[in-house]
């Protein structure tokens, strides 16, 4: 009984987690993964990116948006990277926009980061973390998925795969 007990103390601790994080989430499952249904406007998401331009809501307007909320001195985050990169390799032009948000982390470290994992989509800095705090992120990584119509709809917490990540783009973009 108490390895039982082990295995789902972190599931139980997850569910918590993401029942606590507002009045109008959900938690619940699909293909093995937590998740939370989210309702609301998306935040402002703009800002400089760590090529040195700028992230304007006009570039993911009218689009599924994917926001990863990440830091170079994350672990997890190192490990979902190379999925997130290659999804976005796939998805790019389909109506999709890929954003990540360099999480209250040191500029230099973040663009090394995405050196190393090959991130194209772009990053923006939020080096005071509110950004995140705007989307409710509990800690990291987190991802947001937003509609075409600017509305949250899902948070994931902890590293994503491609096949957790897809249906759940593929429902938003009705497909």
């Amino acid at each position: 009984m108490r390895g039982l007990a082990r295995l789902l103390a972190p599931a139980v601790l997850a569910a918590t987690v993401l029942a606590g994080c507002g009045g109008t989430n959900r938690p619940e499952t699909g293909a093995g993964f937590l998740f939370v249904r989210l309702s609301g406007p998306m935040p402002r998401l703009a800002g400089s990116t760590l090529a040195g331009g700028a992230l304007r809501p006009s570039e993911y307007a009218g689009k599924v948006v994917l926001v990863n909320f990440w830091a170079s001195w994350c672990a997890p985050c190192r490990r979902e990277a190379p999925a997130l990169q290659a999804l976005w390799t796939t998805l790019r032009g389909t109506g999709v926009q890929f954003v990540g948000v360099n999480f209250r982390d040191a500029g230099s470290s973040a663009r090394a980061f995405a050196a190393q994992y090959g991130i194209t989509y772009p990053s923006i800095q939020d080096p005071d973390g509110r950004v995140g705090a705007a989307f409710g992120i509990p800690y990291l990584p987190s991802t947001v998925l937003v509609d075409p119509t600017g509305q949250l709809r899902f948070r994931l917490v902890g590293p994503q795969t491609a096949a957790t990540l897809r249906p759940l783009i593929e429902e938003l973009a009705g497909g």
